[in-house]
């Protein structure tokens, strides 16, 4: 939330009447001065007053009034010794300790800037409304918000005209959560000025921050119509349209902005916009020049570890990383998922999580009161998704919403984001005993809903991944809170009680990279439907640009998932096989170009490394069938991919690093029957690789054993699976009912 600009330091002058000729010298003497000020003419003045105070070196108006030319003239430290000066000469002169207050917060000396303020409103000349809005003004430097308030609280109060201090006092009300005070403060402000672009901005903020997106547009509008240059409000409605998938207006809403500051928040807006368009090139050239123009902005230089990411730039990944090595873990929060590809390392993407996590405030200050059991004995779970639709997380879980035990159970799905009408949104309705659309809905009036449904258990299915809500979660909405599936790692906050995890991808060495409890599942975390299509021969390998007897290794991970270990690994191997190809996952146009050109700088020829176009979820278990093997990524495995290649009867060889996106394929081949295609090094995933591809029969054979086993592979097992995780659910509900706190979990397999 944006503060309203504080007015300038102030130019106290008035002096009681001089009592001699000397005394009327001086009144002249700074009469003239302060004209020049006025005027501009600092130079001017500041010669007058210097040649003033060699005359009359015992008139503190005169070190005050020089103070106060060099505060004018950005010379804040020359500034602070004149009121200093000033001070000596008289200990309760009131300007000179405004001033030498406004000195002290211009150079970031909070304290003295407080110890000033509090002075100055105990002297028989103060307090008066600036000089605590000044003192508010400290107050939140120092974070100490609840103070703040109170002072601006006590200014609105004996002058409700005061529209600075009402802003102010808005902004803090919104900065702890209470966007319906701070509405208020706008709102109050905006009756008696409705041209008041501040209070418009600051209301957009608050309306946007408790759900009401429509109305906040209207904010940033009207406040553009008063001040048409308004950077803040300009910022405010682009990040909007971004967030709205409004990307063509919004990148002219940043190219504006550009125009009115070329600045580094409108540079990396832009960035940001064109990066979500697809623009990869473009956006990594921009964030760029936000770095270069704030090296410390860790927002900015994860932004550009991500981007590079995406366009498979690995100098520009490394570059970004030495330049900041612990981004995102002690100082300034970055969206974590960011980079769970660029390293393999639990504890530093814990405190990635961690930090990021604390910016999350409770929408609901209301205390919770746990529900008792319910009359029918059932448990009620609650889902809270925004993928409940043709997308990855729904094809894992609809075997799982099937299979739900409904004499136990009762399923509630809150569906949050974009409403989509597909066959996957029809089966979740189904499945569902409560479909609860609240895309619209506030932060609060979902934890309101949650509470008043009486839930059990809430499972959270998105994690810091894009488009997550994970307000309403901070907010205690049942007894139990989880976290599943959708982000392979922790989350890092204290509002969730456990993560569903296995002890293959959290092994007890690594148990510490996460903050919650966790429900160990006994054979793989993920879930999957068995009922699910069966890959069918329809083509061939020639229909999909692929040699017909040649060896195909396959990667359909996403681009940005693969690091320049493996792809060296993988180059190495087609340089030792030269009739073997790599077949990929066309992401992008630039990650394309720089694979191709780091094949052809390790001797591999373009042609050998073919790129898929994205097709159906059925076209492509169907062609990965043509493939030999799967060769996994390593900072970030295949996950949803790892299952599809596995369904169609695909080996996948994977390298088991040590934070969980780095294990998710050893516990996919674990649960699928096949520990001999993890490995533990860099080094040995190689070697394997040039077995694996001098012995086609061993293939053959994995091949045969996941076509032949499919649907008794406790990968795929859906029905024991469901009674696992339901196991997990009622043993961590039982603990919290018998007031014990959460503790790890170990399910049973079941017989």
């Amino acid at each position: 939330m944006k503060n309203a600009k504080l007015k300038p330091a102030m130019l106290a002058t008035a002096m009681p009447a001089p009592e001699s000729a000397a005394g009327a010298g001086v009144e002249d003497i700074l009469r003239l001065a302060n004209t020049m000020m006025d005027n501009g003419r600092l130079d001017l003045a500041q010669e007058i007053l210097l040649d003033a105070r060699n005359t009359h070196p015992k008139d503190a108006r005169i070190a005050n009034n020089l103070g106060l030319c060099n505060l004018r003239a950005g010379q804040a430290r020359r500034a602070k010794e004149d009121f200093r000066a000033a001070l000596r000469l008289k200990p309760n002169y009131f300007g000179a300790t405004v001033n030498l207050g406004q000195s002290a917060l211009a150079l970031g000396d909070l304290q003295l800037a407080l110890d000033c303020f509090v002075k100055a409103e105990r002297h028989p000349d103060g307090p008066n409304g600036e000089v605590l809005k000044a003192k508010a003004q400290v107050l939140r430097q120092l974070d100490r918000p609840d103070e703040a308030a109170e002072v601006l609280e006590a200014v609105v109060s004996a002058a409700p005209q005061d529209q600075q201090a009402r802003i102010d006092l808005g902004v803090l009300y919104c900065k702890r959560q209470d966007f319906a005070a701070g509405t208020h403060q706008f709102v109050a402000v905006l009756e008696t000025d409705p041209e008041n672009f501040l209070a418009l901005y600051n209301l957009g903020l608050a309306l946007e921050a408790q759900g009401f997106k429509d109305k906040a547009k209207q904010c940033f509008h009207a406040a553009l119509q008063r001040n048409p240059r308004h950077f803040e409000s300009l910022n405010a409605l682009g990040v909007m349209q971004l967030a709205a998938e409004d990307l063509d207006e919004a990148e002219k809403t940043f190219e504006t902005l550009l125009e009115l500051n070329p600045n580094d928040i409108a540079v990396a807006n832009l960035a940001n916009c064109q990066f979500q368009s697809g623009k990869y090139l473009e956006a990594t050239q921009n964030i760029a020049k936000a770095v270069a123009l704030q090296p410390d902005n860790e927002d900015f230089r994860s932004a550009a570890v991500y981007y590079n990411i995406y366009a498979c730039n690995w100098d520009g990944v490394r570059r970004n990383l030495a330049a900041c090595p612990d981004l995102g873990i002690h100082r300034q929060p970055i969206a974590p998922f960011t980079l769970l590809a660029a390293e393999d390392d639990p504890e530093r993407q814990k405190g990635r999580s961690v930090l990021w996590a604390g910016t999350i405030r409770p929408p609901v200050s209301a205390a919770f009161s746990a529900p008792p059991p319910h009359p029918e004995g059932k448990i009620r779970i609650g889902y809270f998704s925004n993928d409940f639709y043709n997308h990855a997380t729904m094809h894992l879980l609809s075997g799982l919403l099937r299979e739900h035990d409904r004499s136990r159970f009762e399923i509630t799905l809150f569906s949050y984001g974009r409403q989509f009408d597909d066959p996957m949104r029809r089966l979740a309705i189904t499945y569902a005993d409560q479909f609860l659309n609240v895309s619209d809905s506030t932060d609060a009036e979902i934890v309101q809903m949650a509470r008043h449904l009486e839930l059990d258990v809430a499972v959270d299915l998105k994690g810091h991944t894009k488009h997550a809500r994970l307000g309403f979660f901070a907010s205690r909405m049942a007894p139990v809170h989880m976290t599943y599936l959708g982000y392979p790692g922790t989350s890092g906050a204290a509002f969730f009680d456990y993560a569903i995890c296995d002890p293959v991808v959290l092994p007890p060495h690594e148990r510490a990279g996460f903050t919650e409890q966790i429900v160990y599942l006994p054979d793989c975390y993920q879930a999957n439907d068995d009922q699910r299509q069966v890959p069918v021969a329809t083509t061939r390998r020639t229909d999909w640009g692929l040699p017909e007897a040649a060896p195909v290794i396959c990667c359909f991970n996403h681009n940005y998932k693969i690091g320049e270990t493996e792809f060296d690994i993988w180059m190495r191997a087609l340089a030792r096989r030269d009739d073997a190809v790599l077949w990929l996952l066309k992401s992008n146009d630039v990650a394309r170009e720089n694979l191709l050109k780091r094949a052809e700088a390790a001797g591999v020829g373009r042609e050998r490394v073919i790129f898929a176009e994205t097709v159906s979820p059925s076209a492509n278990i169907e062609r990965l069938r043509h493939a030999d093997l799967f060769v996994d990524t390593f900072n970030y495995n295949a996950h949803t991919t790892g299952s599809d290649a596995l369904w169609a009867g695909v080996p996948i060889l994977t390298r088991a690093g040590r934070q969980f996106s780095a294990r998710v394929g050893a516990s996919l081949l674990s649960a699928a029957g096949l520990p001999e295609f993890i490995t533990d090094t860099a080094e040995a995933y190689e070697a394997r690789l040039h077995e694996l591809l001098r012995d086609p029969a061993r293939l053959d054979a994995a091949h045969r054993h996941l076509q032949s086993n499919r649907k008794t592979l406790p990968l795929f097992d859906t029905v024991p699976f469901t009674r696992h995780i339901e196991d997990g659910y009622a043993r961590a509900l039982e603990r919290c009912r018998s007031g014990l706190p959460p503790s790890d979990i170990h399910v049973r397999k079941r017989g």
